[in-house]
């Protein structure tokens, strides 16, 4: 009644379960390669959408809103970055600038005192001499001339030097020869002016004359007299030159004009920057050679 079940050949077997593990094979083949993709797809998430992975938009592709605003900012960025970059660059200048400036105004003022303390040397000697030898001497502190008080004045509307201001002057002239006229000051001598004035009475052209005249009468007296005998110059007398300055600038006493000490003599060095800085560096020199023989 029942029939009898047919057992199949072993061979039939293997054969069955050989397919059965090339499609599997082949199946795992296809699982491996999706998962590649997937995880390809998951790592160039971080770049730009839209984008290769040189970040650039591919062949044919249209920039997107997106890309285009970051486009932009990153423009904008750069741009920044170089005004920066530029304003760094004129701060720099700028402070390089200043610190000339102040190095050149430190310097002027340097060479400005050391100016004022080489015609305050050269003057001192002056008066100190003058004063040994019993003659008054200062410098007037308007004109910035030197002065000498009563020694070299003169009369009333007269341009002829008193006894008294001959016999000064045959003095102070030599003196002031011997001084700017030394190996430490001689190249800074340009001239020796004298200077003559007058009182405040009369007109201004008039004693603008008289004044004139009382200088060349002074400068007279030194040719004359040879009174710069001493001047180890060729043609000292070319150092001489004389101004008048009329009533200008008169001697006061307590607010008043001195008509008497404003009709007189000064004398006005004339020298120049370079010659006195190098007397006053040869002076230096000379002080430190003797502090330490």
């Amino acid at each position: 009644m029942f029939r009898k079940a047919t057992q199949r050949p072993k061979s039939s077997y293997k054969n069955s379960f050989s397919s059965n593990l090339v499609i599997l094979a082949l199946l795992l083949v296809v699982l491996i390669a999706v998962a590649g993709s997937v995880y390809s797809g998951m790592n160039g998430s971080g770049q730009s959408a839209g984008t290769d992975s040189t970040g650039s938009l591919p062949s044919g592709t249209a920039a997107g809103p997106l890309t285009t605003d970051v486009a932009a900012l990153q423009a904008e960025i750069n741009e920044a970055r170089q005004q920066i970059a530029s304003q760094k660059t004129d701060l720099s200048a700028m402070k390089e600038q200043q610190a000339s400036l102040l190095a050149g105004l430190l310097s002027e003022a340097e060479k400005a005192e050391q100016l004022a303390q080489a015609r305050q040397i050269l003057y001192q000697e002056i008066i100190g001499r003058c004063q040994a030898a019993g003659l008054t001497c200062q410098v007037n502190a308007e004109t910035g001339n030197l002065n000498f008080g009563s020694l070299l004045t003169f009369a009333s509307s007269d341009s002829s030097l008193t006894d008294v201001s001959k016999a000064a002057w045959r003095k102070i002239v030599p003196i002031i020869v011997d001084c700017v006229f030394s190996d430490t000051w001689q190249a800074s001598l340009n001239q020796i002016q004298i200077v003559g004035y007058a009182d405040d009475g009369g007109t201004y052209t008039t004693n603008l004359t008289l004044s004139q005249t009382r200088a060349e009468t002074a400068l007279l007296m030194i040719i004359n007299e040879n009174l710069y005998e001493k001047a180890a110059v060729d043609d000292p007398q070319s150092y001489f030159a004389v101004s008048g300055c009329s009533n200008s600038r008169p001697i006061k006493s307590n607010g008043t004009v001195n008509k008497d000490l404003s009709r007189r003599l000064e004398i006005n060095l004339q020298l120049n920057d370079e010659g006195l800085l190098s007397g006053l560096q040869a002076l230096k020199q000379h002080i430190q050679e003797q502090n330490n023989p």
